[in-house]
């Protein structure tokens, strides 16, 4: 049956946990291109999926090319003009998903928690004070920081915790909650660098904003309006939010965000400071600018072929929270104010 781009495009992505066979994936892209759009929104969502939880699919940009010259003419590619609201002909997508010609970002999409503000002491402390246990430094960087609050309660609660406060794990995560947000309307929490200046240079280029976290919407909202920029950004998605289903770093809350806009995954430009957060904005096939830590400053800079960002998953075994098998991040910076501004143009 004829399946439309839209619908395959969201059903792509809210199947991100599914592991595509290479034969599965030919009959997804066989199928969309029979709406003459179907290809160029297809065959973004295909390439996430592709690196979504270790799946082994690795086909080159070129080769899925080859097949898809096997089932359309040129004249039909040609025709797929325009697609997501884009302006963008499809060689031209099709040229971009192999490395080559780029598209200007339409929307940047912002970690919240150590991207847009310098929160992750702030967390550190509020949690140890919860569980009654001092998370070091060392301990939050290297088995925390990115973590969804309900999972980072679960793996450092002490034997009796619960018991001793007469209190169960759904009531620790509100009184975290309530403790982080005093901090927060305290005035404690510090913005990056740069962070509300580069927010709001980007409305004015007419680049829409959006933060896609792993913590909590009550305190993300509170904190973005403590900072003076809630109105510059469009939408948050939450670790909380019901429809976010699975959570860095796995791509499906930077799929959710772009599908929300109505744009393709290269058409966003995402900002991260963990591997976890680079990790899901590349799997979703979105380029990544990297907050310089102790954790990212040895990443790879430059212009990844779209092939390596999206087709190669991490190997088999290997620690997610590890840099193994990342692309290359676009840019690496201290703060906001490093941001170079010709990531925005198109090329």
């Amino acid at each position: 049956p004829m399946v439309s781009s839209g619908r395959l495009w969201r059903t792509l992505l809210s199947s991100g946990a599914a592991l595509l066979s290479t034969t599965s994936a030919r009959k997804v892209l066989r199928e969309g291109y029979k709406d003459a759009h179907g290809i160029t929104g297809v065959l973004p969502a295909f390439f996430a999926l592709a690196h979504a939880d270790g799946s082994h699919l690795r086909l080159r940009a070129s080769k899925v090319l080859r097949h898809i010259d096997n089932w359309a003419p040129t004249r039909s590619l040609r025709s797929s003009a325009r697609t997501c609201g884009g302006h963008q002909s499809a060689q031209s997508r099709l040229l971009a998903l192999r490395g080559g010609a780029r598209k200007a970002v339409e929307a940047c999409l912002f970690d919240f928690d150590g991207t847009l503000a310098q929160s992750e002491d702030t967390h550190r402390r509020t949690f140890s004070e919860i569980l009654g246990v001092e998370l070091t430094e060392e301990h939050w960087n290297a088995k925390c920081v990115g973590s969804q609050p309900r999972l980072l309660l679960e793996q450092n609660l002490p034997p009796g915790r619960l018991e001793a406060l007469n209190e169960t794990l759904d009531g620790l995560l509100v009184r975290r909650s309530e403790l982080f947000i005093r901090y927060v309307e305290q005035g404690k929490l510090q913005p990056t660098g740069g962070a509300q200046e580069l927010i709001r240079e980007l409305r004015e280029r007419g680049i829409r904003c959006a933060v896609v976290s792993s913590g909590e919407r009550r305190y993300i909202e509170k904190a973005l309006r403590a900072m003076g920029i809630e109105d510059a950004i469009e939408f948050i998605v939450a670790g909380d939010d019901e429809e976010v289903e699975k959570h860095k770093p796995h791509p499906m809350p930077y799929a959710l965000a772009a599908a929300r806009m109505n744009l393709s995954p290269e058409a966003c430009l995402a900002f991260e400071d963990t591997i976890t957060g680079i990790r899901s904005a590349q799997g979703a096939g979105m380029r990544v600018v990297a907050m310089r830590t102790s954790v990212t400053q040895g990443l790879r800079v430059g212009d990844a072929e779209a092939d390596e960002a999206a087709a190669a998953p991490a190997p088999s075994g290997v620690d997610l929270r590890s840099a193994a098998g990342l692309a290359p991040v676009a840019a690496l910076v201290q703060d906001f104010t490093e941001v170079p501004r010709a990531l925005f143009v198109a090329n």
